[in-house]
């Protein structure tokens, strides 16, 4: 019920935001780029929809911020494993920053092998 009422409320969040063209207004300033701005700010709020909007526009960079989405989890993940972490006694920042720079990092290393690849 825990992990179902958290998609819901993001996936509920995501499109509320969306029809009000936030992630527009946000992305604007990207110019040829918003759309893949777009796509992450997105994925950054609910992981799976962002990710579906990256493979809209294949690249290096779509690819490695779709790595990033996936590694982060997005908020809608995050609350997810915090709802049953924090039983465990897991503080939220520390555990956001270990996150953070595990997705980093594994963007990275996605966006290095995608431009050794020739992608």
């Amino acid at each position: 019920l825990c992990v179902g009422g958290f998609i819901a409320l993001f996936s509920v969040l995501l499109q509320m935001l969306s029809d009000l063209r936030v992630f527009s207004c946000l992305t604007a300033p990207f110019r040829e780029g918003a759309p893949i701005a777009e796509a992450f700010l997105c994925g950054l709020l609910e992981m799976t929809s962002g990710c579906a909007r990256l493979a809209q526009s294949p690249s290096p960079l779509s690819l490695a911020l779709c790595v990033c989405l996936v590694t982060l989890g997005g908020a809608g993940v995050l609350a997810q494993q915090f709802a049953y972490l924090s039983g465990a006694g897991v503080r939220f920042l520390p555990f956001l920053a270990v996150k953070t720079a595990q997705a980093a990092l594994a963007a990275l290393i996605a966006w290095a092998l995608a431009l050794l690849c020739g992608f």
